[in-house]
């Protein structure tokens, strides 16, 4: 096994993310002070070669470019001779907490963050669409969120859903197979001692949708790839 999880880049990808906005000065805690956070809604994730235990490896992230709401977020990481490892783009909202309506990033961003967005740096060519459900889904497991799950916001972090997903699977599958690439939409938030229930459905070989739901709201959707070792 030994290799990079999934949810293991979500994490690191999460915590690089914020670092660069604070560099910008347009991190946590300058946002808060006007009641307006960061908030991941998209991600589409390449596992190209992914590192195993050991390895010793380099992540970057910059900010790419503004689509509507949304703010770009590339990612890429290399091994020590330059070779591509795992690319990633994700898109980001800025969510007033008092109100929950999303801000323009142009609108909430200093003039000197706007200008080092790097639009001719590029990991994945496409943004991360809208996923749409698939039918036939299984009722496979329920979770109840519990203090381990929570982020600083109190909501589920998002690399949990990635954990989640795996919980789903079937382990013969993730024994025998590397994951190829994930595609996550984060819908709704999640809090504590809330139940998750989870549903999957088989969309090809070696391809899966995976839907977490409570009550009657979609809390995320994956669509998650694995390819032969």
């Amino acid at each position: 096994m030994k290799k990079f999880k999934a949810s293991a880049f979500m994490n690191e990808a999460q915590e690089l993310g914020g670092l660069h906005a604070n560099l910008l000065g347009e991190g946590y805690k300058n946002l808060i002070r006007k009641g307006n956070v960061w908030v991941i809604c998209r991600a589409h994730v390449i596992f190209l070669d992914p590192p195993t235990w050991g390895d010793e490896v380099c992540l970057e992230t910059w900010h790419r470019c503004q689509d509507g709401v949304f703010s770009i977020r590339d990612y890429e990481m290399t091994s020590q001779d330059g070779r591509r490892l795992i690319v990633a783009t994700t898109s980001w909202v800025i969510m007033n907490m008092d109100t929950r309506k999303l801000q323009r990033p142009d609108r909430i961003l200093g003039d000197e963050t706007l200008r080092q967005l790097n639009p001719d740096r590029v990991a994945v060519q496409e943004f991360c669409g809208r996923i749409q459900p698939f039918e036939g889904l299984e009722l496979v497991q329920h979770h109840q969120i519990r203090i381990s799950d929570i982020d600083y916001n109190l909501h589920a972090n998002n690399a949990r859903y990635l954990e989640w997903t795996m919980d789903c699977l079937d382990p013969d599958i993730l024994q025998k197979n590397a994951i190829a690439e994930f595609r996550i939409s984060f819908n709704t938030e999640s809090t504590l001692g809330e139940i998750v229930d989870m549903y999957r459905v088989q969309t090809g070989e070696l391809e899966f949708y995976v839907e977490g739901r409570h009550d009657d709201k979609d809390i995320f959707q994956i669509i998650i790839k694995f390819k032969e070792k």
